[in-house]
C-alpha cells in the first residue's frame, strides 16, 4: 500500500527535524522558506509591485527633501541681504521720509521671510506636516 500524498509531506518533514537538539524549526521540504510561500503567484506580483513603488516613493521624497532644504537656505540669504539693503537705505534717508518708513517696512517683512525659511527648514528635518506660516500679517 502506498503512502497518500498528506502522509508522504509529512514524512519528510519529520525527517529533516530528527538528529537536532531541542530547538526544532520545521522547514517544509523542496520549498523556500520565505513568508510567501503559500501565496499565489498574483499576490507576490501586487506585493511586488507595492514594495517597488514604496522604494520610488521614499527616493522622491528624499530627493524632494534635499531640494527644499536648498531652497530654504536661498530664501535665507536672499532675505538676510534684502534686510542688509533696506537697513542701509533708511540709514541714508531723512528721518520722516515716507521712503525711510518704506524701507523699514521691507526690513521687518524681509525678517519675516527668513523666520519662515527657518520654520521650513525645521520642518524638513524633522519629518513633521504642520502649518509652517503660523504668524500674522
Amino acid at each position: 500500500m502506498q503512502p497518500s500524498a498528506a502522509n508522504s509531506s509529512e514524512t519528510s518533514v519529520t525527517q529533516e527535524t530528527q538528529g537536532t537538539s531541542s530547538d526544532l524549526i520545521l522547514v517544509p521540504s523542496g520549498g523556500s522558506s520565505l513568508i510567501f510561500y503559500d501565496l499565489p503567484s498574483c499576490a507576490k506580483w501586487v506585493f511586488g509591485s507595492i514594495l517597488y513603488l514604496g522604494k520610488r516613493i521614499l527616493r522622491i521624497e528624499d530627493v524632494l527633501e534635499k531640494e527644499v532644504i536648498h531652497a530654504a537656505e536661498i530664501v535665507k540669504k536672499v532675505a538676510e541681504v534684502t534686510k542688509k539693503v533696506s537697513s542701509d537705505i533708511g540709514e541714508a534717508l531723512p528721518a520722516n521720509s515716507s521712503l525711510k518708513q518704506l524701507a523699514a517696512e521691507v526690513e521687518g517683512e524681509a525678517e519675516v521671510v527668513y523666520m519662515d525659511a527657518e520654520k521650513t527648514e525645521a520642518v524638513v528635518h524633522k519629518g513633521l506636516r504642520v502649518e509652517l506660516f503660523t504668524h500674522t500679517s
